[in-house]
């Protein structure tokens, strides 16, 4: 432990008896490890990151196609068409369910407040295979109808500081008067990861103060189904196949698209795998951009080895000096690549924030870190 204390004081005087070599290997590592672990992260955000559902590579929207360019629009429906779908349900998907996203006033005992809303059919919950946190869900018995919400965990914690007894309370959504049925399991916030209520469909037209929303004129809702464990997507398109004509000419084609696909465009899908292609070179550049600086430095102290040698160190002393002002320099560049992601992170997805996996982050960091500290100890 001596020898250690001894030998990071004396790389810390190395460094600073050579700035502009220290400066640019942190700053190589800075550029490396950030752009790295930010695009690695970001990348297995939005493509290989699974749902955090149960079964949720079964999970699938129904999508429509017209025949031309289809946009997002292809996955709106209205009410009447999901009725329509739902009573020729093909038997890959059981259940099928509608859901429609707003943004809904709340009133709270502490004052009123906006929430993430969404409208769905009673068997929605159904989807995911888990039971509430506290009460019950709209399908299970005593439900409550029409009158009553499921809120999520994380929204009974931060909005109503995890009041004992919500089940049963009363809530007031943009007027209408709700009682709270149940809350969800924590960390559940829907296919998107935001919604914090969720209110049955037939109340839309109430809350929302549209007389046609659940007419067909209103195409605002999207219809999840769950593939059949004997089933597939295959099997699911072929049956969706058969009933596609008879919705209408709005509808001429149906397919079932993965719910985990459809997080991100094809398009998209491709740039950022291209992406991290491009920041793996830009990681080997730093790499060797590092060992060169490294390399160079060393040789410049020949004489200080030779000289400590004659005075008795052995290759392992000196071994040991060296690996801790690689160390030293790793540190720093860590630090500052971490520093480099969180910003390379929001320049990213400045658009559309993505979560970020911290593991996955920290698992970045340690590959780029260990590959700069042996490859200073090539020869």
């Amino acid at each position: 432990m001596t020898n250690l204390l001894k030998d990071a004081k004396h790389a810390w005087r190395v460094l600073r008896r050579r700035p502009l070599v220290a400066l640019a290997a942190v700053g190589s590592m800075a550029l490396g490890v950030g752009a790295n672990a930010a695009t690695f992260s970001a990348v297995y955000s939005a493509i290989y990151k699974p749902l955090p559902f149960e079964s949720a590579d079964r999970l699938a929207y129904i999508a429509r196609s017209t025949g031309v360019a289809d946009g997002p629009e292809r996955l709106h429906w209205s009410y009447p068409k999901f009725l329509e779908l739902a009573e020729n349900n093909p038997g890959a998907f059981a259940p099928l369910v509608a859901q429609g996203d707003r943004t809904v006033l709340l009133g709270l005992p502490g004052g009123a407040t906006t929430a993430h809303a969404q409208f769905v059919t009673p068997e929605y919950f159904r989807l995911f295979g888990f039971s509430p946190h506290m009460g019950r869900f709209f399908d299970q018995p005593g439900g409550g109808g029409a009158q009553g919400v499921v809120i999520s965990e994380g929204f009974w914690r931060s909005r109503l500081a995890a009041q004992a007894g919500i089940v049963g309370a009363p809530i007031d959504v943009n007027g209408t008067p709700f009682v709270v049925l149940g809350v969800t399991p924590p960390g559940f916030g829907g296919l998107d990861g935001q919604a914090q209520l969720w209110l049955p469909i037939a109340s839309a037209p109430i809350v929302l103060r549209e007389e046609g929303a659940l007419s067909d004129r209103y195409w605002a809702y999207t219809i999840v189904g769950l593939i059949e464990p004997g089933s597939s997507f295959r099997v699911a398109n072929v049956e969706l196949g058969v009933i596609g004509q008879r919705l209408g000419s709005r509808a001429t084609r149906l397919e079932a698209v993965s719910v985990r696909e459809s997080k991100i465009p094809a398009d998209l899908r491709r740039g950022l795998v291209v992406l991290l292609g491009a920041v793996a070179l830009v990681m080997c550049a730093a790499c060797l951009n590092v060992g060169i600086l490294l390399l160079t430095m060393f040789e410049s102290r020949r004489r200080e080895f030779a000289l400590r040698m004659a005075l008795g160190a052995g290759a392992w002393r000196l071994a040991q000096q060296i690996a801790v002002e690689l160390g030293l320099v790793t540190l720093a560049g860590a630090v500052a690549g971490l520093a480099t992601a969180a910003f390379t992170s929001q320049l990213l997805w400045a658009a559309r924030p993505v979560t970020e996996s911290g593991w996955y982050r920290a698992r970045g960091v340690r590959a780029s870190v260990d590959g700069r500290e042996y490859r200073g100890l090539l020869p």
